[in-house]
């Protein structure tokens, strides 16, 4: 196994910081409401059947793409590209909403544009190391269906 670069290990770090300083603020949090447990439920949901799709010795936290990786298609992977990515920003906006506290918003801000640079750099690793990534990319989103 290569090691992981620095621009990755970063990446990473700064990801676990922003969802950190997102979700920190629901200790305080006053009360629950619907929509904002709704939306935790959803992405937890979502992050769990995007995850059961890979072989667990292909899943990495980091955007470089191990040896033994497949390139899945299946699941919410045939309508995005990064439903796992999609499930933490889905968090973070119910983390949002029950907290509203202007911390998790910060948190929010800081996910969303590390996960756009994870996604960018994890992308030229996929289309560099799957022939079909390209295709795939034509008839699928990034992160939110028919938006990105």
């Amino acid at each position: 196994m290569k090691p992981k670069s620095i621009y990755s290990s970063v990446l990473v770090s700064m990801q676990f910081l922003s969802l950190l300083v997102n979700s920190f603020p629901l200790m305080e949090a006053k009360q629950a409401n619907l929509p904002g447990l709704s939306l935790l439920a959803i992405a937890v949901f979502i992050g769990l059947w995007a995850v059961t799709r890979f072989d667990f010795k292909s899943l990495s936290i980091f955007p470089e793409v191990k040896a033994q990786a497949k390139f899945i298609v299946v699941g919410p992977y045939k309508w995005i590209r990064h439903p796992m990515y999609l499930a933490l920003v889905i968090w973070a906006v119910g983390s949002l909403m029950l907290s509203q506290n202007w911390i998790a918003l910060l948190g929010l801000f800081m996910l969303l544009i590390v996960l756009v640079l994870k996604i960018n750099w994890e992308e030229n690793q996929l289309e560099a190391t799957f022939t079909d990534y390209s295709s795939y990319k034509k008839g699928t989103s990034r992160l939110i269906p028919g938006i990105w």
